[in-house]
Parts: structure tokens; sequence; C-alpha cells
């Protein structure tokens, strides 16, 4: 039930991608981060409110921490897509979200999946880093680019890979609804601060509008599937299956918007099947 829940979360966030990416068409993209997680938390709380989940006051500090570092990692997300080659920092930082919390589970949290379980994840992770890197783009012979490209991305995939362990820790599955409230609120404020210092603009017109609102709805589900994913698995073993998201925005680019798959995307996709068969097996 964890990895299902874990790539229900992948697919919610990737279709959340692949919208925030025709929103960003024509509006600043930290903008529609803003906006889309400030719509995302309103809707999450109205919901809570309505079914009468209670907060859970024990997972208000972590869910916040959570979310301002879900907020910094798209800040640096963002700024390191804008100084280097984007495919690079796109694996860099997709590889770096998934290892993280697989790291922190086996080295710190004494989670011990199964040999089967441990094989498939670290498949899923390779091929989180073809479908990412796949993209076409111009080729960079510079060694020295790329390691400099490498080192920019390196801190948004290893901040954005805490969000996952910081949720984690909040024991968000008790009260997910709230906890991913909170979440996004958090991650919402941090952008906030910066979204001043970068030109940015509200977006405008009522399909820019609508483009953000979808994407709030796709990142409140994710993250409150992937709270209660937390309560049915290991984090070391969800959190991958989540850090799946660049497949599903990679299979609706190919399918809505007619984008070509590079040959190393369909192995990742194929790769990313492989991997979560033998996850499953575990």
């Amino acid at each position: 039930m964890g990895i299902l829940l874990g790539l229900l979360t992948a697919l919610a966030y990737g279709g959340g991608d692949y919208v925030a990416g025709l929103a960003a068409r024509h509006a600043p993209a930290l903008s529609v981060v803003l906006y889309s997680k400030l719509l995302g938390a309103a809707m999450l709380a109205t919901l809570a409110w309505v079914t009468g989940a209670p907060p859970a006051a024990g997972s208000v500090g972590w869910s916040i921490v959570a979310g301002l570092s879900l907020g910094l990692g798209s800040f640096l997300y963002f700024r390191a897509l804008a100084g280097g080659d984007m495919g690079v920092v796109a694996t860099v930082v997709a590889t770096w979200t998934a290892v993280v919390p697989f790291g922190i589970g086996l080295a710190l949290l004494g989670e011990r999946p199964s040999m089967a379980t441990q094989l498939g994840a670290f498949i899923v992770i390779v091929s989180i880093a073809l479908v990412t890197g796949g993209v076409k783009r111009k080729p960079v012979t510079v060694t020295g680019h790329v390691m400099g490209t490498v080192a920019r991305a390196t801190p948004g995939g290893l901040v954005l890979g805490g969000f996952f362990v910081f949720l984690d820790l909040a024991d968000a599955s008790r009260t997910p609804l709230w906890s991913a409230t909170w979440v996004l609120l958090a991650a919402a404020a941090t952008v906030a601060l910066v979204l001043p210092f970068t030109a940015g603009r509200r977006p405008r017109g009522g399909r820019t509008w609508a483009l953000v609102a979808a994407t709030g709805v796709c990142q409140a589900v994710a993250t409150s599937v992937f709270a209660v994913a937390l309560g049915h698995g290991l984090l070391s073993v969800v959190a991958v299956a989540a850090a799946l998201s660049p497949a599903p925005t990679a299979m609706l680019a190919w399918w809505l918007s007619g984008e070509r798959l590079a040959r190393l995307q369909v192995l990742g996709l194929a790769l990313a099947l492989a991997g979560i068969a033998t996850m499953s097996l575990g």
C-alpha cells in the first residue's frame, strides 16, 4: 500500500509540474509556485474544516519545517535552472530528492527494507536520472562547466530531499490534511520572501489562473497522499516512489503537448516499471 500511495504522490506531483510548466509560460515561475501553494493550502484547510479533521499540535512544527524546506528547495531549483544547463540541473535535483530520504531512512532511522526492495529502489533512482537527463539539449563538453552546474543544482536537491524526511518526522499520517496545509503555507511564505527580489508579478488572465489553481490542487493532493503513505510504508521506500514525479511529467508532455521522448527517457520509464515491480516483491 505504501508503494502504491507513493506512486499516486508521484503522479499528482508530476501532473502539477506539467500544469505549472504551462502556467509559467504566461507568468514568472516563482509566482506560479507561490499562488498555487496558497490556493492548495486554502483548499486543504477548507476540506479539513468541513470533514472535522482535528489538527494535531505535535505535527505542526515539523510540518512547517518541511514546508520551509519545500519552498527553499523550489527557489534553489529555479535559480539553478536559470544559471546552468537545465538537463543536468533537473537530473541532479531529481536524483538527490530520491537519494536523501532513502539514505537517511536506512542510515539514521534504522529502516531495513528487504534486499528486493532496496534493489528496486536503486533501479528507480537510476530511472529518475535517465528520465530527467534524457531531455534533448545542446551537448555540454566542458567538464568544468558540468561540474559547476552540478554544484549549483545539488543544494536544491538536498533541500527538496529533506522535505520528505521532515514530513516523516512530523508524523503527518496522523493528520494528513492539516499537515499538508501547514506544509503548503510555509512553502508559500518562503517563496513570498524572495519573490520581490526576482521581479515577480501576479499571474494574469483567466486561463493562467485556472492553470495555477490546477497546479495547487495537484500539489494539495500529492502532499496529502504522501502524508498518508508515510503511515503505510517506510520513508526509504515511499519517498523513492514519490520522487518518480518526473516520469508522469514527461509522459504528459509527450501525450498532451506532442513533445518527443528521447531514448534515454524511454529507457528510464522502462527501468522505473522494472524497479517498481522489484520493490513490490519485497
